[in-house]
């Protein structure tokens, strides 16, 4: 029986850990400048500031009254490549903005609420028109924004949990070149615009 559970449970880890791998391209982690400056670590088990709620809804718990926290990260990607057609160099990475807020507010001793704002996945790349790979994708761009309202409960000294849902907007856009004009020899380009809306939720304890 003892290997049973084993197996199991080595096998859904597998499985997180391979869905979190295909999501990894275009996620962003840049919710808490705190965080970030300690390389993410612990950032679901910690509560040094109200950007935390952002990764554990429970951490708003601690908060006498009121706090709120902002931030924005610039994303610098340096992408190279040579296509081994013709020589072409190309370095398609585009300059990221990502801000990010979060607030809370204490009820009473027992009831928190917070709202955050931030972009779980994104960023850009673009090739130049003349890029032989541009007839595939010239420029590929994602824009999501999550708003997530949370509220948390203080059970006793020790023990607090945290409940939030959370709206996505998601704006993926990516553009091809599918020909050129004969008179003029300008690119001829076809934008696929695709938007909508997800929901998510997550349980927290601290």
């Amino acid at each position: 029986m003892k290997l049973i559970y084993t197996t199991a449970s080595v096998a859904a880890l597998t499985c997180l850990i391979a869905a979190s791998a295909s999501a990894g391209g275009f996620a962003l982690r840049e919710r808490s400048a705190h965080a970030q400056g300690a390389s993410f670590a612990g950032s679901t088990a910690a509560a040094s500031d109200v950007t935390y709620s952002l990764f554990n809804p429970a951490a708003l718990s601690r908060v006498e009254h009121f706090e709120g926290g902002f931030g924005a990260s610039v994303i610098l990607p340096d992408i190279k490549g040579t296509a081994e057609v013709n020589g072409q160099t190309q370095k398609p990475g585009v300059i990221g903005i990502v801000p990010s807020t979060a607030l809370r507010y204490r009820i009473n001793e027992d009831v928190v609420i917070g709202l955050g704002i931030y972009s779980p996945f994104g960023l850009t790349t673009e090739y130049d028109a003349g890029f032989i790979g541009a007839f595939d994708g010239k420029r590929s761009e994602l824009i999501s924004i999550a708003v997530q309202p949370s509220i948390a409960f203080d059970l006793s000294d020790d023990l607090s949990i945290g409940i939030a849902g959370a709206v996505i907007y998601n704006d993926p856009q990516l553009t091809g070149i599918t020909g050129f004009d004969p008179v003029t020899g300008d690119p001829q380009e076809t934008k696929l615009d695709a938007t909508e809306f997800e929901f998510s939720g997550a349980i927290g304890a601290l």
